[in-house]
């Protein structure tokens, strides 16, 4: 894809070809034709991304456990985070209550 073939994002060959051109250009010079292709080509991408990828919303006391659990972090360690407090309100958070 260049400069000359910019078109809607129809297809998956076309998302992947425009994720490959934004690769070869990111790092053009402002004010240059590949810094206006850069910009076109990111809106397109945003919008092909933003009409066909679904991402639910996360629960907030499962992204805490995945944290702790990817940091290798009991709920005793919380404290540091959310300050000296009763180990019971912490623990009623991570039950989900």
């Amino acid at each position: 894809m260049n400069a000359t073939a910019i078109h809607p994002i129809r297809t998956e060959e076309d998302y992947r070809a425009a994720l490959a051109r934004i690769r070869e250009i990111f790092h053009a010079s402002d004010d240059s034709p590949e810094a206006d292709e850069l910009e076109v080509l990111t809106i397109l991408v945003h919008d092909h991304e933003r009409r066909t990828i679904s991402i639910d919303p996360s629960d907030p006391v499962e992204e805490i456990r995945f944290t702790m659990d990817r940091l290798n972090l009991r709920p005793r360690d919380q404290s540091r985070t959310w300050g000296p407090a009763p180990e019971w309100p912490r623990s009623l958070v991570l039950v989900g209550r």
